[in-house]
């Protein structure tokens, strides 16, 4: 809750303003990258880099995606995988999982633009379905899997 009143006049008295870009600052943003990302407090996120996003033979594939550029940079990942599990950063490893069946979490209208737009995904072909090679992570991505200390998650839509 801000300080309101004689609290806050207090407040302004003790802590010295500074000028960060010629606005006026009460603490000093991090200097550099090194300073913003530490272990510490840093995570390294990869979501959904999987065979139906990035791989020939998968969803965005069957539906004409041009996958040059998200397969070239899931290429780079296993050496941030590396950097980040060096420098002791947190490691998660997440990836969506997705039925067909019923598809109780996507409105009609949604439902009506996948089918026209996106032919059968997420209609009459599975996106992810558990187990899948589609739900696998892509490429050597799936081989710098979560060790014991990076946690790992599905996100499941069903």
């Amino acid at each position: 809750m801000p300080a309101t009143g004689a609290g806050r006049c207090l407040r302004a008295a003790i802590l010295p303003r500074m000028r960060y870009h010629g606005v006026a600052v009460r603490r000093m943003p991090p200097a550099d990258l090194e300073e913003k990302i530490r272990p510490g407090h840093t995570a390294l996120v990869v979501l959904d880099v999987l065979n139906d996003f990035c791989a020939e033979g998968g969803m965005m594939d069957a539906e004409g995606a041009d996958l040059t550029a998200v397969q070239a940079a899931a290429r780079r990942i296993p050496r941030l995988l590396a950097a980040a599990r060096a420098a002791a950063a947190l490691v998660v490893f997440v990836r969506n999982e997705y039925t067909s069946e019923a598809n109780s979490y996507l409105s009609d209208v949604w439902l009506e633009q996948a089918v026209r737009r996106r032919g059968a995904s997420y209609t009459a072909r599975d996106v992810c379905a558990a187990g899948s090679w589609n739900q696998d992570f892509y490429g050597d991505v799936r081989h710098c899997r979560p060790s014991r200390s990076s946690p790992s998650t599905a996100t499941t839509r069903s």
